[in-house]
């Protein structure tokens, strides 16, 4: 396997199971594994013959290729990767979301069955790709082909958790009707389809700077999805002032009592994340201070400091306090904001 001919050529397996490095005095390669697609960057050229050499050895076949990249742009999984004079780097996926548009927006693609979400006409005329109300229709019930919804809910989705964060809220929710869609849901997806053509040429920018340090957003809308259930959204960057490089949205499994209970619900699985990540950049070389969390909730930060009130959080689960043991030894400092400055807002409510 890929593992076996990585660790036999020196390599180390970090504590993410698909990333792995190797030192060689100052210089460091990073491999990440893909499936059967190694991307691998490294200070030195002459570490990635070694990478080179390894591979070819356990993989003689005419499908084995190595391909040394030196230009400003690069495509992998679907993404444009533009490295820009400045030193910073603009990722996109344009080209992959015009092929959206185009198989399951018109439904040009086989795999439509020639369904249509949007016509000509019609193209980039929304702002936003979820509404915050709807206004209610007789057939708002009435069932639809699930096979093509989850088609295009997964085609869409790929994208928004790649590189469109701005989507992931309006796909959480889509997605949690997978299993039985209907006209309603259909007339959802046109709306994010419609704002899809109109944002499909936007990019992330990772500015060219210094600061390795870890910093993370977290929040939570309460009571806001289906059964009473709460929206968390967190994400993470490399300095206060770069782009998210990872974002998540999703529904709470569980039904919260209170705004505060479900921000500190949300703050327990971003700082689950907090300390995997740390460990991973620690391992590549880019050792960590205390990662500071932002949060808008102000008694939620005072729940994590133990400043309990035990009779409004005795039945809260025990791991959820993991959080207080974070900020006790050091690993998280944890900071309000107000909910206006909250990157991790976007991702528990519609634009």
């Amino acid at each position: 396997s890929m593992c076996k001919v990585l660790l036999a050529a020196g390599f180390v397996q970090t504590n993410d199971p698909c990333v792995y490095h190797l030192w060689q005095g100052e210089d460091l390669l990073v491999a990440s594994v893909h499936v059967d697609d190694v991307f691998a960057i490294a200070t030195d050229d002459n570490m990635l013959d070694r990478l080179d050499d390894a591979l070819a050895g356990a993989f003689e076949t005419p499908e084995y290729k190595l391909t040394r990249h030196l230009g400003p742009q690069l495509s992998y999984l679907k993404m444009m990767i533009n490295h820009k004079e400045d030193g910073s780097v603009e990722v996109d996926q344009q080209l992959y979301l015009e092929k959206v548009i185009r198989d399951w927006g018109h439904g040009y693609g086989e795999s439509a069955r020639g369904e249509r979400l949007i016509d000509d006409a019609e193209e980039g005329t929304n702002s936003h790709p979820m509404q915050a109300t709807h206004v209610p229709r007789e057939d708002d019930e009435v069932p639809i082909d699930s096979t093509w919804y989850r088609g295009v809910v997964g085609a869409i989705n790929y994208a928004a958790t790649m590189t469109r964060p701005d989507l992931l809220y309006a796909m959480s929710v889509l997605a949690s009707h997978s299993a039985q869609p209907t006209r309603l849901h259909r007339r959802m997806l046109k709306r994010v389809m419609r704002y899809l053509v109109a944002t499909k040429h936007w990019k992330l920018t990772f500015n060219h700077d210094d600061d390795w340090e870890l910093a993370a957003w977290a929040d939570a809308s309460y009571a806001s999805r289906e059964g009473c259930k709460s929206q968390t959204g967190y994400c993470f960057a490399l300095g206060e002032g770069n782009a998210s490089f990872y974002v998540k949205s999703q529904k709470q499994k569980i039904v919260t009592l209170s705004s505060t209970e479900a921000e500190y619900v949300a703050l327990f699985h971003a700082v689950t994340e907090v300390v995997y990540l740390r460990r991973l950049l620690e391992e590549l070389g880019l050792e960590q201070r205390a990662t500071r969390v932002f949060q808008d909730n102000q008694s939620t930060i005072l729940w994590a400091q133990g400043h309990q009130n035990h009779a409004r959080t005795k039945h809260i689960a025990i791991k959820y306090h993991y959080v207080m043991q974070l900020v006790q030894d050091g690993t998280i400092e944890l900071e309000h904001l107000p909910t206006e400055d909250t990157r991790a807002d976007l991702q528990t409510k519609p634009l």
